[in-house]
């Protein structure tokens, strides 16, 4: 889980662990590339690859696609 409040993810990562969950929380603010890319380095050095990424609140502006349509252009988009 990637947010700007580490406080706000060590909480749900420790409701998810609770239900067996394995979670870890990244605090980054996506609105800065830099943070976004040191922040997904971090990722894959903890658990070797990243199996889902999930953005919201969507506000309905962007369009969104399949997981598996889904490449780094189309996600810079959004991000941007």
């Amino acid at each position: 889980m990637v947010s700007r409040t580490q406080v706000k993810l060590d909480q749900y990562a420790e409701q998810l662990s609770k239900r067996g969950i394995e979670a870890q929380g990244f605090a980054a603010d996506i609105t800065k590339k830099i943070h976004m890319v040191s922040t997904f380095r971090e990722i894959k050095n903890t658990f070797g690859t990243i199996d889902i990424i999930e953005f919201s609140p969507h506000s309905g502006s962007v369009t969104t696609t399949s997981i598996l349509e889904t490449t780094d252009e189309s996600l810079l988009s959004i991000f941007n």
